[in-house]
């Protein structure tokens, strides 16, 4: 199978580039930079060269850091937890939420769910520990991720899931380190190097990024489910 990320590596791109000018543009400093990069491409192919340099050094700074990113880091800011308070991931309530009801998802039945996993919520019934709840259904999903993993239609929610990470993690952690640079620089010299407009849009990029994570997430485990459901009713009416 292809590297998941090659599934939207364009989109990503993109949106690094968007970032670069987000940055870059509002900010006195670095504006005066680019102005002058700009200003050596006094032809039409000189301005070229330098806007082709611009989006490579963009693109390539972007994925780096993205690189760089621990995916914990990446989990953590979809699903913040600090203690017993925080997000659960919806593979770790999946079962716990058929039992209650809160799947409304028009590719299975419920009931026919209830059926399947019997098994699944009569063991998650007799644990009470919430942490340990969370884990049981946790790893039972991803049993199921594991068996329909090859399937299409679980590859593209799970493209979709991880681009919208990616949209959160970069734009959070370029937010944190010109948070921080703004810091030093003012210490050090009295004025700030990024804009604070630009901090802003990456905070807002963050927090659509990771509302978005966050649905298709949700898509990604019922997704799993519908697939597991459909092939075990298939096999029973053979």
């Amino acid at each position: 199978m292809a590297s998941t990320k090659e599934g939207y590596q364009e989109e990503f791109k993109s949106f690094t580039l968007a970032l670069a000018l987000v940055i870059v543009l509002p900010s006195t400093s670095l504006g005066a930079f680019s102005g002058f990069l700009f200003a050596l491409g006094d032809s039409s192919l000189g301005f070229l060269a330098c806007y082709a340099t611009f989006i490579a050094l963009a693109y390539s700074i972007g994925i780096t850091i993205d690189c760089l990113i621990p995916y914990q880091l990446k989990d953590w800011l979809i699903y913040p937890r600090i203690g017993r308070f925080g997000i659960s991931r919806p593979g770790s309530t999946i079962f716990s939420d058929l039992r209650s009801g809160r799947v409304n998802d028009c590719r299975f039945s419920a009931s026919d769910a209830l059926e399947i996993y019997s098994s699944i919520i009569d063991r998650l019934e007799t644990i009470d520990d919430p942490d340990i709840a969370l884990r049981f259904q946790n790893a039972q999903w991803y049993k199921l991720y594991r068996k329909h993993a090859q399937l299409e239609s679980v590859q593209s929610a799970n493209r979709a899931f991880l681009y919208g990470r990616d949209l959160c993690a970069l734009p959070a952690t370029l937010s944190l380190l010109m948070a921080a640079a703004n810091c030093l620089t003012l210490c050090a010299s009295g004025y700030v190097l990024f804009a604070r407009g630009s901090i802003v849009v990456c905070v807002a990029f963050a927090l659509v990024g990771s509302i978005s994570a966050r649905l298709k997430g949700k898509r990604l485990v019922t997704s799993v489910i519908a697939c597991d459901v459909s092939e075990t009713i298939s096999k029973e009416h053979r």
